[in-house]
């Protein structure tokens, strides 16, 4: 039995899928299996999967097309490797990925999930650098994902001894809700390397449900705040969302300070999240939050210093420039 298992769903990346699969077939790593689940495909998608004569490919077609945690969890069951390492049917995988990924949980044996840094390519070329430290590993998931879905390694027997699937319950956001429930069970790390490139273009689910990713992340946070004997009201889930993830900034800077208090409060009282780990990665939001600030009337703007425990020079400088800038601009028109 091969070490590692290699689980692919596809559907429809016919325009990208042989660069996918070879890119896994090239790997330094060579014992592998190669599990390929097609969605119910519309376009040619099977016959180039078809044209490869590796005995490392299996592919299993599904009569009709069901959706991606479908897919996933037939793979799932199908899967008796040591471990299982995800791929999709649009993206590229560099040639040393699966041995960096096989050696580093071989000499880690408390670590259940491992993933790696992303560099994104199509629309746009960026770099997404994931943390490295478990604990906050752990913690980021107050408010997302610590570890790319589509990067990462898992130990098989973390998902059959604990019956772990992929659940319909949060569309489109099926890994951050496993690993919401997989974090008392494991242990989550980072490999600091772009071992993963991820295509972003318009047939992307990313970007085709991105407008609906408000809503659905506050669906989410629903259960995480409730953990954390958290009210799931309206004002909660929204203060969450924008002080994590959206632009905008519904109620005085003096509520999203508060709210921090309060995360951390709840945590330190119901022990979800490690302590100080918990607290540091809110503070670094709080910094970051300040970029948000800035483009406030400089009144409220100033608030955020006054009830910062610190004023950066480079954000009362950065302040400056950009209200120094605004008043050039208005001036103009």
């Amino acid at each position: 039995m091969q070490p590692i298992t290699v689980l692919m769903p596809n559907y429809n990346n016919a325009p990208f899928l042989k660069e996918a699969i070879d890119s896994i077939l090239n790997q330094t790593f060579t014992n592998f299996h190669f599990l390929i689940v097609d969605d119910g495909s519309t376009d040619n998608s099977v016959d180039i999967i078809k044209q490869y004569n590796d005995p490392r490919i299996t592919l299993i077609q599904k009569e009709k097309n069901s959706g991606i945690v479908d897919t996933l969890n037939i793979g799932l069951e199908r899967i008796e490797s040591t471990y299982i390492v995800r791929m999709d049917g649009d993206d590229i995988s560099t040639p040393d990925r699966l041995m960096i990924l096989y050696n580093f949980m071989e000499e880690n044996p408390e670590i259940g999930v491992c993933g790696s840094q992303i560099m994104h390519f199509g629309n746009e070329n960026i770099r997404t650098n994931y943390y490295l430290e478990k604990d906050k590993i752990k913690s980021q998931l107050i408010f997302n994902n610590p570890v790319g879905h589509a990067t990462a390694i898992i130990r098989t027997k973390l998902i059959h001894q604990h019956h772990f699937s992929y659940r319909n319950k949060y569309p489109y956001m099926e890994d951050y809700d496993l690993f919401l429930r997989m974090k008392n069970q494991t242990v989550f790390a980072n490999i600091d390397r772009v071992l993963y490139y991820y295509r972003l273009l318009n047939h992307n689910s990313t970007l085709k449900n991105k407008d609906t990713l408000f809503q659905r992340k506050k669906n989410i946070f629903s259960d995480v705040l409730s953990e954390l004997q958290i009210p799931a009201t309206e004002e909660n889930l929204t203060k969450h969302l924008e002080f994590f993830v959206s632009s905008s900034i519904s109620f005085p800077i003096r509520d999203y300070r508060r709210w921090i208090d309060y995360l951390i409060q709840q945590n330190q009282k119901n022990a979800i999240y490690p302590h100080h780990a918990f607290i540091e990665l809110l503070e670094e939001k709080w910094t970051h939050f300040f970029f948000k600030v800035s483009a406030l009337p400089i009144g409220k703007s100033f608030t955020y210093f006054f009830i910062s425990k610190k004023i950066r020079a480079n954000h009362l400088l950065y302040l400056l420039k950009c209200k120094i800038n605004r008043w050039k601009n208005k001036d103009k028109t």
